[in-house]
């Protein structure tokens, strides 16, 4: 079921943009090492700003890796934040098999509602102990494009 949500602004750590292999992975992990070696803590939360162009094939295609620690970033290049913008946001639920998922329930909502999507995030749900896993749950978060007003 998709919900629409406001969400905060938040700041993460990604990786430069990239397509296939892993390189997106190995962006990330560039970018956030000084942060995550000195980190107190180990809890972080992994998420990727997904390509639109592959969801109705069911292709979660993954152009950036990022990462959200607790506290304040110190260790971190200006260059390797990223902002995912507040707005209004549909979330939704689903599950990633190896690089694939039923995207359906998004374009279905977004046609029911008269609203666009200018930047789909998943952020995977748990703890994930191994690299690469090829099967785990996402909250998918397609931020919405602001409707202008007609006459303005």
């Amino acid at each position: 079921m998709v919900r629409q949500v406001w969400r905060e602004a938040e700041q993460v750590i990604a990786g430069r943009a990239a397509q296939g292999s892993q390189a997106y992975h190995v962006n990330m992990q560039q970018a956030a090492q000084a942060e995550l070696q000195q980190a107190a803590s180990i809890r972080r939360r992994y998420g990727y700003l997904l390509d639109g162009a592959g969801m109705p094939a069911g292709q979660a295609i993954k152009l950036r890796e990022y990462v959200r620690t607790e506290g304040p970033y110190r260790w971190i290049d200006p260059d390797a934040l990223y902002t995912i913008p507040a707005g209004r946001y549909a979330v939704f639920l689903l599950r990633i098999r190896q690089e694939r998922a039923d995207f359906s329930p998004l374009p279905d909502w977004l046609a029911a509602h008269g609203e666009e999507a200018d930047a789909v995030y998943a952020e995977e749900l748990g703890l994930q102990l191994f690299p690469y896993m090829d099967d785990y749950a996402c909250e998918v978060r397609a931020h919405l494009k602001e409707k202008t007003q007609k006459g303005a």
